[in-house]
């Protein structure tokens, strides 16, 4: 309408962003009379930057409880989504396996795994998700532990989930203890002689450890 002499009116603008780009504004006042000055009649704002955020989460799953034998197979399953609002690029996952534990297979719904790294996942559209399974076999004994983290080239807006751990999981060693027998003769007359042999084996894959051998003479000799 009518703007007096020496007077103003302010217009507050409150606006979400919601796409990334180059933000630009120009605004243009007029009115009905002749404008004597018409080089402050637009103004325009410095270009702002809109850069995308998202919100990537990770969880991590074991088949097995707190403890399994040196040789069992385990079986990790590591889930990833992008809870948005922009799409995720460049995402990678640190899967360190455990010392104690040697890679068998993976099966992934994209990209690779090598044992360290879930790599070349590439781009997590907003809301999509993403799974690797990890068989691996426990090759030594004590406490596997691991950690999971995701990330990507954006600015992630919650990084509470981006760390998944398993509950800690003792391997325990097993053995296979083998033994044998032999006498050195079939038949024998009192007061002879015999001469037994006991060997025990471990047939592994672990160290044994408190070894004893029941030997009870027969009341013969």
């Amino acid at each position: 309408g009518t703007l007096l002499n020496q007077s103003n009116a302010t217009l507050t603008i409150v606006a979400r962003v919601n796409a990334t780009g180059n933000i630009t504004n120009v605004v243009f006042v007029s009115s009905i009379d002749n404008d004597t000055n018409t080089s402050n009649n637009k103004a325009n704002i410095t270009n702002i930057t809109s850069r995308a955020i998202v919100d990537l989460l990770i969880t991590k799953k074991v088949n097995v409880s707190t403890a399994v034998n040196v040789t069992d197979l385990i079986e990790f399953t590591i889930f990833i989504k992008n809870n948005g609002p922009c799409d995720a690029t460049g995402v990678l996952v640190s899967e360190r396996l455990s010392p104690l534990l040697e890679l068998v297979s993976y099966d992934a719904t994209v990209g690779d795994y090598d044992g360290f790294t879930w790599r070349n996942i590439g781009t997590l559209a907003n809301q999509s998700n993403a799974t690797l399974t990890i068989v691996a076999r426990v090759n030594a004994t004590g406490n596997i532990t691991n950690v999971v983290v995701v990330k990507s080239i954006e600015n992630d807006t919650n990084t509470s989930n981006n760390e998944a751990n398993i509950t800690n999981i003792t391997a325990l060693p097993v053995v296979d203890l083998r033994i044998n027998k032999t006498a050195n003769v079939t038949e024998v007359n009192v007061t002879g002689l015999i001469k037994y042999v006991i060997t025990v084996v471990n047939a592994g894959p672990c160290v044994a450890t408190g070894v004893n051998v029941t030997e009870k003479l027969s009341p013969f000799v």
